[in-house]
């Protein structure tokens, strides 16, 4: 389905370097909506005169690059799975426009607001493997886990691996973001053979992905999952509100590691338990086998 193009949109673009400090809401409301694809070109239109497209490199859309992580229990995973009113999750987060990396603790307080703190990753962890050899995820985990005044899970290891494309956009007010989300692509990390299978094997977080790891490991994809998250600095009323109040939006909860991880144990029980994951919102049914990767083209924005 072809969309309406921001610049016949007349939007106003803004480099992701030139976005205020206060516009990064790093502590935040976050609430997520599913979109389908027949109302993205009613979205752009409500939304263009409001709020200016955040553009990292000279591509529209970028895409995100994350590797979550969690100790041996999976805390992370099950605080979630229970609704603990405070949880966190932990990853790496590398963006393909530019290679900048960083790892990022979330933490979904009790308040309802969401605080996230980052380090950036050293250039010598980005190499192929590193991170997963010197303990960098451990010691950076340590770090920020001090800023929150609690004891980090050890054994940290690396979980599941989410990439997808996503469209930014920023609030002319400065104080409220908007992110869509699509072409969703998980899996879980790769495992050397003989080497045991909790040892991970050196793969990287780099882009483009090298051969071997698109070889290596298979992917679950969606092509029609679209996925708006609403951000702001406190609860308000939304530009939103007239697509909610007409039934385009539909309020989700939707965590991408928690869901990545009910998809990836539904993929390897042969798919049975795919229909126990909320098909209430369908997707559950949007995600196929890639024995590849996502795509990985230069090609400028379109969702088709």
């Amino acid at each position: 389905m072809p969309l309406l193009s921001f610049d016949d949109l007349k939007m106003n673009r803004i480099a992701l370097a030139d976005l205020p400090v206060r516009a990064q809401l790093m502590r935040r409301v976050d609430r997520k909506f599913r979109i389908g694809a027949e109302h993205l070109d009613l979205l752009f239109r409500l939304i263009a005169p409001h709020y200016s497209l955040v553009q990292a490199g000279t591509q529209d859309a970028s895409l995100y690059i994350n590797r979550y992580w969690d100790g041996i229990d999976r805390p992370f995973f099950h605080a979630h799975r229970v609704r603990k009113p405070r949880r966190y999750k932990f990853r790496q987060r590398t963006y393909a426009a530019d290679g900048m990396s960083f790892w990022e603790l979330k933490e979904r307080m009790a308040t309802g607001y969401t605080r996230k703190t980052r380090l950036e990753v050293e250039p010598s962890l980005r190499d192929e493997g590193a991170s997963l050899h010197d303990g960098g995820a451990q010691v950076a985990l340590n770090r920020l886990w001090n800023r929150v005044g609690m004891d980090p899970p050890a054994d940290l290891q690396p979980a599941l691996d989410i990439h997808y494309k996503r469209l930014s956009f920023v609030h002319n007010n400065g104080h409220e973001r908007l992110t869509l989300d699509y072409d969703l692509c998980l899996s879980r990390p790769i495992f050397n053979a003989g080497q045991g299978e909790d040892t991970p094997q050196t793969s990287s977080l780099s882009f483009p992905p090298t051969a071997s790891t698109e070889a290596a490991q298979t992917w679950l994809c969606s092509r029609d999952l679209y996925i708006l998250e609403l951000k702001q600095d406190r609860p308000g009323p939304s530009i939103l509100d007239p697509l909610r109040q007409s039934r385009r939006l539909q309020a989700i909860s939707f965590s991408k590691y928690y869901m990545g991880n009910l998809l990836w144990q539904a993929h390897e029980q042969n798919h049975q338990a795919v229909r126990a994951i909320p098909t209430r919102i369908g997707y559950g049914r949007a995600w196929t086998m890639n024995p590849t990767h996502i795509p990985l083209d230069n090609e400028p924005h379109s969702i088709s």
